[in-house]
């Protein structure tokens, strides 16, 4: 699994038009970048859009040369119970 910095909040509201119930929006990215991203269950999307208009809910603008990428919430989930509650139990 990836070495994360980042809190991990996989209760995230649907926020890119491609993404599933199931998963998150992890990022838009290049090919070089999505390579690096470790999470198994990783999907590139079609079009990626401006974080910054998406969260805010306002009309989206697709960025060229960049695509989404998308992660399961159980990925997630699992991984921050592995790493955050299984050492509360030691």
């Amino acid at each position: 699994m990836p070495k994360l910095k980042l809190k991990i909040k996989s209760t995230i509201n649907k926020i890119h038009p491609e993404q599933t119930d199931e998963e998150i929006f992890l990022s838009n990215d290049n090919e070089k970048s999505y390579k690096l991203i470790q999470w198994k269950s990783k999907r590139k999307g079609k079009v990626a859009y401006d974080l910054i208009p998406m969260l805010k809910g306002e009309k989206l603008i697709p960025i060229k040369g960049l695509f989404p990428c998308f992660v399961l919430k159980s990925e997630m989930d699992e991984y921050k119970e592995s790493k955050f509650i299984g050492k509360e139990n030691k």
